[in-house]
């Protein structure tokens, strides 16, 4: 659910602050160990303070043990990667 609303919060800021003419990119990969979501745009750069979207999509990551990176693309645009273990931290497999 965290990895479904951290997509809608990128997809939100993509439409809100990338441009008319942006376009936006949601690859989900499944790794052995983990899933990661990635949503780039190619608009503008957008606001350089973080808000609330952002300080909710760090949240939720943390809350499922991973990581993410939020910030502008070196070729343009926005990109959001979350990368979430499949199993918890700390949690033995039996």
């Amino acid at each position: 659910m965290n990895l479904y609303r951290i997509a809608q919060e990128a997809l939100t800021n993509a439409r809100r602050h990338a441009g008319p003419d942006a376009s936006a990119d949601v690859r989900l990969r499944f790794e052995t160990d983990a899933v990661e979501l990635e949503i780039s745009n190619t608009g503008r750069r957008g606001s350089s303070t973080p808000g609330l979207g952002q300080l909710g999509m760090r949240e939720r990551a943390a809350v499922s043990g991973g990581t993410i990176e939020i910030g502008p693309r070196s070729r343009g645009g926005y990109l959001v990667r979350v990368r979430v273990p499949l199993t918890p931290a700390g949690v033995a497999h039996v």
